[in-house]
């Protein structure tokens, strides 16, 4: 079987280079899994699109899977504020409003500085974690194209302190052999 997975961010940030570099991070951890040389030869199979707030995740979820021929989905939302979008049961919510079962529901614990501020905490060496820990974007994409391209021991570091992160490329790297398979 063959087909292409798609995967929903909230954040929206594109560096000036074209790339994603939050997605190089989860390819390159889902590389790793798989045993690959090089994550950018997942770039085709998976796909990502950054919508721009946890709403816009949501409605792109709705509005757009039905339309798409992707076989899997995932939407990644921040946790800080999901249960303003989704209320108390937010997995539950998430799947009355999302009835496509291609769509699997990923929350990362708070926000995606906590990703960061795990890069700093199991070594990862930059200048930029303090702006990026503020939400500027380019210091952001510096410190995730430096985990991207890193050894991947700080991956599977960053993929213990942040057990959302790997639900998430667990889940990829199986849909992924799956979909490859003979």
């Amino acid at each position: 079987m063959s087909g292409r997975i798609e995967v929903f961010y909230e954040d929206s940030r594109e560096s000036s280079g074209g790339g994603f570099e939050l997605h190089s991070v989860v390819l390159a951890c889902v590389a790793d899994l798989l045993s690959m040389d090089d994550w950018r030869s997942l770039e085709r199979a998976i796909g990502a699109n950054p919508k721009n707030g946890n709403s816009n995740v949501l409605g792109a979820c709705r509005r757009d899977v039905p339309k798409m021929s992707a076989k899997h989905v995932a939407a990644v939302l921040d946790g800080d504020k999901l249960k303003d979008l989704l209320g108390a049961d937010p997995a539950t919510e998430f799947r009355n409003r999302v009835p496509d079962l291609r769509v699997e529901l990923f929350v990362i614990d708070r926000n995606t500085e906590t990703l960061v501020r795990a890069l700093r905490d199991v070594g990862l060496i930059s200048t930029s974690f303090d702006a990026a820990i503020d939400k500027d974007p380019m210091a952001r994409d510096k410190v995730f194209a430096a985990a991207a391209s890193g050894p991947p021991s700080f991956r599977a570091a960053l993929q213990t302190k942040v057990p959302s992160l790997k639900h998430l490329v667990d889940a990829l790297a199986d849909w992924h052999r799956t979909l490859r398979a003979p």
